[in-house]
């Protein structure tokens, strides 16, 4: 209990660096009607918590019975397994409770192969898609009240210019494809670009990004059908040589791509991020989501094309990694 309180006491001190501290403890007072005098004597009411009052309070809030136990990870792939340990609850990654539903299973026969060319079929087929020589796609969206806009210019072969802005701040993030090297900056600082990180951007450089698999030497496997927003969807995972990871998902019934799940490294682990795609219109020739929906953890980041230029005329340069 010492290190603890030493810990608590030294964040508190580290705190007092900031004005906007002082500003929060001046809010805190009035919105949870504290004594005018708590923060002056937080450190004295720290020194004076006891074993006692710290068991007290434990017996009091955690109450083993009414203990849940939460497990993240794929519903399919954990839930028989939790079964003997009681009532297993299901709820996304928003926290909302909802029922699995059973998918159906895989036709026999059918291959990951099989369900990217009916995707191709889907959106106008592989002739029209080796027309789009070059991609110029403005997506619009608000985040926390504020207008975020992410402009995509993409050329063949597997180049691509990402930039991200918000209103008022400027350029936040962009990523650079020159075909065969990827470049990510941030808040005009340079991240580190490892070999999966450059697999799956260069294959998401493409303006169709499915029709670069064997180019990348991708290994792809149908893994199984999903409920996706609803709807049953062909789960495609995608490998790359040094281990860059992706899985698609297509809509059972039209063959249209309805979400991409890319993932990376975090701090705890794998990390998953999911894109919704809607919308689809046919674009000359071929059909291009122009709804796209990212998950940013609990939040839901909506991103309309605002404007789209079909084969627009982009310089090499444009794709220069300094």
């Amino acid at each position: 209990m010492a290190a603890a309180k030493a810990e608590i006491s030294g964040a508190f001190g580290r705190s007092l660096e900031s004005p906007q501290t002082i500003a929060g403890f001046a809010l805190n007072t009035a919105k949870y009607k504290l004594s005018k005098d708590y923060y002056a004597n937080y450190l004295k009411s720290i020194d004076a918590v006891t074993l006692a009052d710290v068991q007290a309070t434990a017996k009091k809030f955690i109450r083993p019975d009414n203990a849940n136990i939460i497990v993240v990870g794929k519903a399919s792939d954990v839930a028989d397994k939790l079964k003997t340990f009681g009532e297993v609850r299901y709820f996304d990654i928003y926290g909302e409770s909802y029922v699995p539903s059973k998918a159906s299973a895989i036709p026999a026969g059918l291959t990951a192969e099989r369900v990217i060319e009916k995707y191709f079929d889907a959106i106008g087929g592989a002739e029209k898609i080796a027309e789009l020589k070059s991609l110029k796609s403005t997506y619009k969206g608000l985040v926390q009240g504020m207008e975020l806009t992410i402009t995509n210019s993409q050329k063949s072969p597997n180049k691509a210019l990402i930039e991200t802005s918000v209103a008022g701040m400027g350029v936040m993030s962009k990523q650079v494809i020159d075909g065969k090297v990827v470049s990510l900056t941030q808040q005009g600082q340079k991240l580190p670009v490892d070999g999966s990180t450059t697999e799956v951007g260069l294959f998401e450089a493409a303006i169709v990004p499915e029709a670069n698999l064997s180019q990348l030497k991708a290994k792809t496997t149908l893994t199984g059908i999903e409920m996706v927003e609803g709807k049953e969807a062909y789960a495609v995972e995608i490998v790359f040589p040094q281990g860059g990871k992706i899985i698609n998902y297509y809509d059972t019934k039209d063959g249209l791509k309805v979400q991409t799940v890319k993932f990376g490294k975090g701090p705890q682990g794998e990390v998953s991020v999911p894109t919704l795609y809607e919308n689809y219109k046919e674009v000359l020739g071929v059909k291009l989501p122009q709804t796209m929906t990212l998950s940013m953890g609990p939040m839901k980041l909506k991103m309309e094309i605002a404007t789209q230029d079909v084969n627009p005329k982009l310089e090499d340069t444009l794709f220069k990694i300094d």
